[in-house]
């Protein structure tokens, strides 16, 4: 690490510090433990490697998939918990965007896996959360059959970004099933299985 660029342009100190960092967080969600002076991947951690999901994504959707309860997830449910991770890049806010996807999400917000921020107190992150459902929406439709031109009207992308999209979210979804695999969460085995081969196919 001390040969890199940015150890050139910060200096050591900063290095040790990142990568310190880092090293801590790996431990601390259970993808690494220490031997000695040996780091070791954890089961976990080496799933997260072979899957090459950001390490952040992993732990968002274990936590997500560990939250299930009794009667599984919906399809939104688990479309949503994808869109919140880094992994995801989200489609754009239009400001006639806002009024619909509020609506939509006084009418779902029950079936989100993860932490819903408070709108006036963290605006900014209800803000991405509103993003990530327009995201989740998306693949939604796409899943549905929905024609490409209507997609087009309603969120405002082409082609390329309505299969960049729904690329991404077969990857993560395969990626999720894997998890729910490792962590036993039988409840979100067979929807994960299911979503997976819709996105891919768009059925």
């Amino acid at each position: 690490m001390g040969h890199t660029f940015f150890a050139y342009q910060y200096g050591m100190v900063d290095v040790e510090r990142v990568v310190q960092r880092v090293l801590d967080f790996l431990e601390k969600e259970d993808m690494i433990r220490r031997q000695d002076k040996l780091l070791i991947a954890t089961q976990f951690g080496e799933r997260v490697s072979m899957l090459y999901i950001d390490p952040l994504s992993a732990v968002v959707i274990r936590d997500g998939i560990k939250s299930i309860a009794t009667g599984g997830p919906t399809a939104l449910s688990l479309l949503h918990l994808i869109c919140h991770t880094p992994d995801m890049r989200l489609l754009y806010l239009r400001q006639n965007d806002y009024s619909d996807i509020e609506l939509f999400y006084l009418d779902h917000g029950d079936e989100l896996l993860t932490h819903i921020p408070d709108s006036h107190r963290e605006p900014e992150k209800f803000e991405v959360l509103l993003a990530e459902l327009k995201t989740a929406q998306m693949v939604q439709m796409w899943m549905d059959e929905v024609r490409e031109d209507d997609i087009h009207e309603q969120f405002g992308v082409g082609a390329g970004d309505i299969r960049r999209t729904a690329d991404t979210a077969e990857w993560l979804l395969y990626a999720a099933h894997e998890l729910a695999s490792l962590f036993k969460a039988r409840l979100a085995l067979t929807p994960l299985r299911k979503l997976h081969e819709r996105v891919r196919h768009g059925v």
